[in-house]
């Protein structure tokens, strides 16, 4: 399913796309594409394109005002935005895996095992501990990260890793730190994000929106049950 809503920063030259069956290989995500206006409302003067670094953070300030909108896009764009955040269990483990020097061992996120076992060399599940798993936040991030990620997802573990570490650990790492732990250049770190977390809390407070809609819809089904009568009994022969 395809949703079109304007760019905040330039909703003169551009509009947005959020294409939930676009699938080609992207920088940020296949999803998350943009096209020409040239000053003509909505009307697309050019083919969708993906999204470049440089335009995300505008793109996602644009999504999370076009979420608070339409409930349609919010379920759509919300597990692409969600992708990439890892658990707190998974950061966990994450921040535990430690290279030592001399000392060959393997671990697997999905299992959240470290092992020297030398059966798991050749295990896909498995990659040897390295300097780089050092038990600092890039040490998590190269824990937790996938091949197949892209921008988003990237994006998303990344900011989830030091929203951990302020959260949970009162530790903090000052404004940006994910996208400079992403070492993405040209992009105002700080501004992308803060666009991110604005889309995460769209997506967040519905989520707990819906969650405490079913806890009174089911509160409300429990009183009325207790008050239905109760059957009588049924007659001795």
């Amino acid at each position: 399913m395809t949703h079109r809503f304007a760019s905040l920063a330039q909703p003169e030259k551009r509009a947005y796309v959020y294409d939930s069956m676009h699938a080609s290989s992207a920088p940020v995500s296949s999803r998350f594409r943009w096209y020409e206006t040239y000053g003509d409302g909505m009307t697309a003067h050019s083919p969708s394109m993906p999204v470049t670094l440089e335009m995300l953070a505008d793109y996602l300030y644009s999504l999370a005002a076009a979420m608070t909108e339409s409930k349609e896009l919010l379920e759509a764009a919300g597990y692409e935005v969600t992708s990439g955040i890892a658990s707190n269990r998974d950061i966990r483990f994450g921040l535990s895996v430690v290279y030592k020097d001399g000392k060959r061992r393997w671990v697997s996120r999905e299992e959240r095992k470290v092992t020297a076992s030398e059966s798991k060399r050749h295990d896909r599940r498995y990659e040897e501990v390295a300097a780089r798993h050092d038990g600092t936040p890039h040490g998590a991030y190269n824990v937790l990260w996938r091949d197949f990620y892209d921008g988003i997802r990237a994006l998303g573990l990344a900011h989830s890793i030091f929203r951990y570490r302020r959260e949970v650990e009162d530790n903090y790492f000052g404004n940006g730190a994910a996208v400079k732990l992403l070492g993405w250049a040209n992009v105002d770190g700080e501004r992308l994000e803060r666009a991110f977390e604005c889309a995460l809390a769209v997506i967040e407070a519905h989520d707990r929106l819906s969650s405490a809609a079913r806890g009174v819809k089911s509160y409300a089904r429990d009183i009325a049950e207790a008050r239905q009568p109760a059957a009588p009994d049924a007659e001795v022969a």
